[in-house]
């Protein structure tokens, strides 16, 4: 019964950080609706924060930074989420053209 049981705790752990992905995704997403800022600078500032752990343990620890798969992660998020937002902003404030863009 163990395997199944340290399954369950795996699968559990996998939808956490699911759920956790999504929320940021959703915090990024409202924060360019209500904002609508999507300078440069804003998303060098992002995503240096989201990495700057992880490159500092890779390079002070000597592992891969793969090895930190939740940073590569949530920026490929926050990338996406920017594209969908960016293109055609005229959209994003229309009856349907946020939810067609999604």
């Amino acid at each position: 019964s163990f395997p199944n049981e340290m399954n369950l705790y795996y699968n559990a752990a996998q939808v956490g950080g699911s759920c956790f992905v999504f929320l940021t995704g959703f915090g990024h997403a409202m924060y360019f609706y209500t904002r609508n800022n999507f300078r440069l600078g804003r998303v060098l500032r992002v995503l240096f924060r989201m990495n700057l752990v992880a490159a500092f343990l890779c390079a002070t620890m000597g592992r891969p930074y793969i090895l930190y798969y939740v940073c590569p992660l949530h920026s490929l998020a926050f990338l996406m989420t920017f594209g969908v937002m960016k293109a055609k902003q005229e959209e994003n404030y229309s009856k349907y053209g946020l939810r067609m863009k999604l």
